[in-house]
């Protein structure tokens, strides 16, 4: 029996949801159909879906008879979808450009680095199979994607990441017609789920304690503003990689830092004098985040502290203000995130002090 879902698209927490599909299991393999105007009208969705299990089951019959996939695109009055293969070849180039066109990612410069995250997986996918026909795709090139995957110096993460929107090109390819079916799913890699690591004012000092000075820097900022890694940038030519730079003013005898951070959000941070030289410093000698990352890593290995890593940095930033104050509203606020789960997600280390936190917001509220 086929399968009748709706599309469904994850934006800022929320689903949102589009027109229906089928999937159908036909002799040649199982196949997503996209079923125009069902948004609204669940009605004409089930209907599609019993002409849909018609067909799959006279399909199952005489599986050699009829071109299956001819005769669904019939039955659903969808024959005007039906892709012309031998005269409209889609190279995986040309069809990630549709796609990429479609979400109008090259459009919005403010989705730079999701672009980047397509542009990675893309380089991966043509490093494997090369610029050949969609319909080229089979699943020996499954294959030679998760090993080629598996032996690139990449965090697990990473590899799922790339992983992730090559399955995505493809699953778009299926339903925009211009592949009959999908070649393959590439795996994810199993993950261990990421535990936050608070690090204490004594490790701090440790760490900074084998640092240059510079390096030292861009740790003590963190440590102390709760920025990420690539808030850290200042530097106006990168603004047009990531959209992330300062301006800083002098108000009531602290200094007020204005970040475009994620999301090119808005943000204020504030520095007092002692902090202040240090933020001068960093200013003063721009490092790569990929750098700044390394070399916190190298820092931490040296004094034994294995698996820490640089976001650890803004965890403890969290963790500190928590100790200091028992308003969940607040430390949301300071952290800049939009939901109050997220704030959360920084605290499971601390379950019980978090549910205290969130029970007095209530009480007080």
């Amino acid at each position: 029996m086929s399968v009748l879902k709706p599309n469904s698209t994850l934006k800022n927490g929320k689903y949102f949801y589009g027109n229906y599909y089928l999937r159908v299991s036909l002799p040649t393999g199982k196949v997503r159909i996209a079923l125009p105007n069902t948004k609204d009208d669940k009605r004409l969705a089930n209907r599609l879906q019993s002409k849909a299990n018609e067909i799959e089951a006279r399909a199952r019959l005489f599986p050699t008879d009829k071109d299956w996939y001819v005769e669904l695109h019939k039955a659903l009055g969808l024959e005007h979808k039906l892709p012309n293969h031998n005269t409209d070849k889609h190279t995986i180039k040309t069809a990630w450009i549709q796609m990429l066109d479609s979400k109008q990612l090259l459009k919005d410069v403010n989705k730079k680095s999701t672009l980047d995250f397509y542009r990675f997986s893309l380089e991966l996918l043509l490093e494997v199979v090369g610029n050949i026909n969609l319909d080229m795709l089979s699943l020996q090139h499954k294959s030679a994607i998760e090993q080629a995957v598996g032996k690139k110096d990449w965090s697990d993460n990473t590899k799922n990441m790339r992983v992730k929107y090559i399955n995505t090109f493809l699953i778009w390819c299926l339903d925009n017609e211009l592949i009959l079916k999908r070649p393959f799913k590439l795996q994810l890699i199993k993950t261990k789920p990421r535990t936050h690591t608070w690090i204490s004012k004594e490790d701090f000092s440790l760490i900074r304690g084998v640092s240059d000075s510079v390096s030292a820097s861009y740790f003590i900022i963190a440590y102390n503003t709760g920025l990420r890694l690539r808030e850290l940038n200042t530097n106006p030519n990168a603004k047009a990689y990531n959209g992330l730079y300062h301006e800083i003013n002098r108000v009531d005898n602290l200094w007020q830092i204005k970040v475009y951070g994620k999301g090119n959000k808005e943000a204020v941070i504030i520095l007092d004098d002692e902090l202040k030289p240090v933020y001068d410093v960093m200013v003063a000698n721009q490092l790569h985040p990929r750098t700044i990352s390394k070399k916190f890593k190298k820092a931490c290995k040296e004094i034994g502290f294995e698996n820490f890593r640089f976001h650890d940095l803004r965890h403890s930033f969290c963790q500190n203000l928590a100790m200091e104050s028992d308003d969940a509203v607040l430390l949301r606020l300071m952290m800049r995130h939009s939901r109050l789960e997220t704030t959360e997600n920084y605290m499971k280390d601390d379950k019980f002090a978090w549910s205290k936190m969130v029970e007095s917001n209530r009480i007080e509220g």
